[in-house]
C-alpha cells in the first residue's frame, strides 16, 4: 500500500511536471502516454489546468503555465491553440468586455478567441453580467456601469480626424462695422454703457493704448460711426481708460460666457474634445525695481519658459473649434494642476456639454485624483501626457511610448496598435493590470500622443491672443483690471469666429489678421 502510494505521487508529479513546462495536449493523449483512463486524470488534473477556447475545448495546458506567460488580457497562444487564464469562455468574454477600456465587439472577440463569440455575448447581455450598444450599427459589449465612458473611449481608440477646412473661396476681409453690429444685436439692451464698451473693442482690435484710441476717434470718422460717437462725445484717455476699470467683472464675464453659449448654438463650438493648458502674462512693471521694494499685486515670479515675472492664465478650450470657453487667472507661481477642478466647475456650471468625449492635456495634469474627478463630472476621460516624476518603472514606460512612436508612427493608428510594441514585462513591474487605473492612465497617455494635433490646437489659441490682442502685456496693474484685460482678449476672439459664421463665412472664423 505504502509503495503504490509512492508509484501514484511519482506519475503525478511526472504529468505536472510535463504540463508546467508548457506542454499542450489533450485528455486522450495523456490517457496513452500514462497508461490511466481519461476520467482518472480529469480527476487529477481537476483545478490546475485550462481547457482550449478553441479546437472544441479538447486541449489541455497547466494553469500556472498561462499565468506566467498570458500577455496583457490573459490569452496564451501555443501551435494554434488559445488558452486564457479565466478558462471557461463566459468568463473570458464578460472580463474582456469590462477590461477592455472601449469594450469589444463579436468580430474583435472572434479575432481573440479564435471561435464565433456572438451566442455567448448575447447570453451575457440577457443574464445583465454586460451591457450593449450599438456604434454604426455595429454591437459593442461593454461594462454595464461603465458603458458610457468606454463607448466614448471606443471614439479616441484611434487617431481622431478633425473636420476638413473648407476651401479659401469665401476668404475676404471682416469689416469692424460687422463685428461691432454682431455685438450689439447680440447683447441688445441687457448692458448699460454698451455704446462705451465698443471703444474698448475697437481698442484691443486696433491694439492701441487708451492715448490711441482717444487719437483714433478724433481723427477717424469711420471709427466714430462704428462706435456710435459724435465728435463733440469723444472722451479723453482718462475717462476711457476709467470707464474700463468701473466695468464690472461678472458683466465682461457675462459677455463671454453669451459668446460661447451662441457659438455652441451655431454648431461651431460643439465641446466634444477639450485642451486644457496655462500660458504666462507679464505684469505691468520693472521687475527689478517692483519686486524687490515692494512687487505688484497679485503677481508672483513664475516658471513657464523660462522665468517671469506676473500671472498665469489657465484656460479650456474647444479643440475642434480652436476658440476658449473657460478662463482662469492665477499668480505666476501656480501650478497648472490646481486650477484644473476650477475651470471644469466652469465648463460644468455655464453650458450644456452633454458629449464630451475626451479632455487633453500636457503632464502638468497627470495625476490619479484628476482622472477620477473628469470622470465623475465630466463623464469621460482625461488624457494627459505621462509625467513620470519619481517613478522609475513610469520614466522607463514613458521614454518606452515615445521611442515607440518615433520608430513605428507609421504604423500606429490605434492604440491597441501601440501597446503591442510595450514589452509585458514593463506593464507588469508597473502593475498595469487591464482594467486598473493604471492601465488607464497609460492608455491616456498614449491617447494623448495619437492625438497630440488635438492638444496643440490651444498653443495656436495662446499664439493668436498674444499676437493680436497682446495678452502677454496688460497695461495695467489692478487685478480686476488684469483679468478683464484677459477676458476682453478672447472675446474679441470669439466676436470673430460669431460673426465669420454668421456672415457665412466660416474660413474667416480664426483669421483675425481678416478683421479691418
Amino acid at each position: 500500500m505504502h509503495t503504490g502510494g509512492d508509484k501514484r505521487t511519482r506519475w503525478h508529479k511526472k504529468l505536472f511536471t510535463f504540463l508546467d513546462r508548457g506542454r499542450v495536449r489533450t485528455i486522450e493523449q495523456l490517457s496513452s502516454m500514462y497508461g490511466r483512463s481519461e476520467n482518472h486524470i480529469r480527476k487529477v488534473l481537476a483545478g490546475r489546468v485550462v481547457t482550449s477556447l478553441n479546437h472544441k475545448r479538447q486541449y489541455i495546458a497547466s494553469k500556472e503555465w498561462i499565468e506566467k506567460k498570458a500577455d496583457r488580457y490573459g490569452f496564451v497562444r501555443k501551435h494554434g491553440r488559445i488558452f486564457h487564464k479565466k478558462g471557461d469562455i463566459d468568463k473570458v468574454l464578460g472580463y474582456l468586455a469590462c477590461a477592455i477600456p472601449w469594450g469589444i465587439t463579436q468580430a474583435e472577440a472572434r479575432e481573440k478567441t479564435s471561435r464565433d463569440c456572438s451566442q455567448p455575448l448575447n447570453e451575457l447581455v440577457r443574464t445583465g453580467r454586460l451591457a450593449c450598444a450599438k456604434v454604426n450599427g455595429i454591437k459593442i459589449y461593454l461594462h454595464p456601469k461603465r458603458m458610457e465612458i468606454q463607448l466614448k473611449n471606443r471614439v479616441t481608440n484611434r487617431r481622431v480626424c478633425p473636420e476638413p477646412r473648407e476651401s479659401d473661396e469665401d476668404d475676404i476681409v471682416l469689416p469692424l462695422e460687422d463685428i461691432i453690429t454682431t455685438f450689439n444685436s447680440m447683447m441688445g439692451d441687457t448692458m448699460n454703457g454698451l455704446r462705451d464698451l465698443s471703444v474698448h473693442l475697437i481698442r484691443y482690435f486696433k491694439e492701441d493704448t487708451y492715448r490711441g484710441v482717444e487719437i483714433r476717434l478724433k481723427l477717424d470718422e469711420r471709427i466714430r460711426r462704428i462706435c456710435n460717437i459724435e465728435e463733440y462725445e469723444i472722451m479723453d484717455y482718462s475717462t476711457i481708460c476709467r470707464h474700463f476699470n468701473q466695468i464690472p467683472f461678472d458683466e465682461i464675464k457675462k459677455i463671454f460666457c453669451m459668446l460661447v453659449n451662441e457659438l455652441q448654438e451655431e454648431r461651431v463650438i460643439k465641446g466634444r474634445y477639450l485642451v486644457v493648458d496655462s500660458t504666462h502674462v507679464f505684469a505691468w512693471a520693472n521687475t527689478n525695481k517692483d519686486t524687490e521694494m515692494h512687487g505688484v499685486d497679485f503677481a508672483e515670479w513664475g516658471e513657464h519658459q523660462g522665468q517671469f515675472y506676473g500671472y498665469k492664465v489657465h484656460i479650456i478650450i474647444d479643440a475642434e473649434a480652436e476658440l476658449p470657453i473657460a478662463i482662469k487667472l492665477t499668480p505666476g507661481d501656480y501650478h497648472d494642476r490646481t486650477m484644473y477642478l476650477p475651470l471644469i466647475d466652469e465648463v460644468t456650471k455655464n453650458y450644456d456639454f452633454d458629449d464630451v468625449i475626451a479632455v487633453f492635456g500636457d503632464g502638468a495634469y497627470y495625476d490619479e485624483d484628476l482622472f477620477r474627478i473628469t470622470e465623475k463630472r465630466l463623464n469621460c476621460t482625461l488624457n494627459a501626457a505621462m509625467n513620470p516624476r519619481r517613478s522609475t518603472p513610469l520614466q522607463k514606460l514613458k521614454k518606452k511610448i515615445k521611442e515607440i512612436f518615433e520608430a513605428h508612427k507609421e504604423e500606429i493608428h490605434t492604440i491597441e496598435d501601440a501597446m503591442k510594441f510595450i514589452p509585458q514585462q514593463i506593464l507588469t513591474k508597473y502593475g498595469a493590470d487591464p482594467g486598473t487605473r493604471k492601465e488607464s492612465a497609460i492608455i491616456g497617455a498614449i491617447r494623448e500622443r495619437l492625438n497630440r494635433h488635438l492638444r496643440a490646437a490651444v498653443e495656436r489659441v495662446f499664439s493668436r491672443a498674444k499676437g493680436f490682442y497682446l495678452l502677454d502685456r496688460p497695461r495695467t496693474r489692478k487685478p480686476d483690471s488684469v483679468l478683464k484685460h484677459v477676458l476682453m482678449c478672447f472675446i474679441c476672439m470669439l466676436l470673430v469666429a460669431l460673426t465669420a459664421t454668421k456672415k457665412g463665412l466660416p474660413n474667416n472664423k480664426l483669421k483675425l489678421a481678416k478683421v479691418f
